[in-house]
């Protein structure tokens, strides 16, 4: 599966050029969430908005869906920009994307300007 250093922009096309690996899925994750392997991804975290549950450097396994329940970790393009990992909650006309790190705060979207790539599932240093 592909490990993404980023993912930026709105052609899925342009996205290999952010491909840096490729890892594995372990079978309790497929187990669980089906062992279609194009339905996942890794992305690299950038930044410490996430800090102290995700670290700069680590990387996560996204699990690709178009919706995630409100509270849940997700990776998001809003405004076509670079990939956002934040917890998500909807209202009806927005999405508002919170992070672990106080230090920053919510950002709200209009909920057409932002596409969830993804459910965050895991975390790691190495390839499961």
């Amino acid at each position: 599966v592909a490990v993404y250093s980023k993912i930026s922009g709105s052609d899925p096309a342009e996205w290999v050029n952010f491909i840096e690996d490729y890892w594995p899925i372990g079978t309790a994750i497929t187990n669980m969430y089906g062992n279609d392997l194009n339905n996942y991804f890794y992305l690299r975290v950038d930044g410490d908005r996430m800090k102290p549950t995700l670290l700069k450097g680590e990387v996560v396994l996204v699990r690709k869906q178009s919706n995630v329940h409100n509270n849940e970790v997700a990776v998001l393009l809003c405004d076509w920009g670079e990939s956002i990992i934040a917890r998500v909650t909807h209202t009806p006309d927005k999405i508002v994307l919170y992070f672990d790190n106080q230090a920053y705060p919510a950002q709200v979207y209009d909920s057409a300007n932002c596409l969830v790539l993804g459910k965050v599932l895991w975390k790691s240093n190495a390839p499961q």
